[in-house]
């Protein structure tokens, strides 16, 4: 919660935070639960930068909001 406090995120930020991690999730190394960080180290990083260099699998991460559709992230 301290991670998320101090970055005091706008409807922008939390959105790219939520595609991001919609890409991020389908990487096979998150799959197998490896190099998943800590929830302050992902905020205090902005590690959800890291997806940015990944290729979209399918084009469904770009797909509608990116986050609402997912029920785990709900």
């Amino acid at each position: 919660m301290d991670a998320w406090d101090k970055l005091h995120p706008d409807d922008a930020l939390i959105d790219t935070i939520a595609r991001a991690l919609v890409k991020l999730k389908a990487t096979e190394d998150w799959k197998r639960g490896i190099g998943i960080p800590y929830v302050a180290t992902f905020l205090n990083g902005a590690r959800w930068a890291d997806a940015d260099e990944l290729d979209t699998p399918n084009d469904q991460a770009d797909a509608g909001s990116g986050w609402a559709e997912d029920e785990e992230v709900l």
